[in-house]
């Protein structure tokens, strides 16, 4: 991941690297003491050294994270008519 695309990322966020990083991975958890000492850039580094060290997948628009799999999140990167469309053949399935 470039240096660019890892802050287009952040900027995104609502908590920053908390947002994106797997608190609960073996990775993370060796860098975890080290966390406060760690510029970005440097931690970056290690997270292109260690792709487990994000919570996947991470899909991004230009205005939109979402972090991990959620159905109902991740609808919002289907354009809005789109999903009025989808939404209304739902609804007839379910009234038949």
């Amino acid at each position: 991941m470039t240096q660019s695309e890892f802050f287009k990322i952040l900027s995104l966020t609502e908590r920053g690297t908390t947002d994106i990083l797997a608190q609960k991975s073996l990775a993370y958890s060796h860098l975890a003491p080290f966390m406060n000492e760690l510029t970005l850039v440097e931690l970056l580094g290690w997270v292109n050294s260690n792709k487990s060290l994000l919570r996947l997948p991470l899909i991004i628009d230009d205005s939109h994270l979402q972090v991990g799999y959620n159905e109902e999140n991740i609808r919002q990167f289907i354009p809005q008519n789109r999903r009025k469309i989808k939404k209304f053949e739902s609804d007839e399935l379910f009234e038949q």
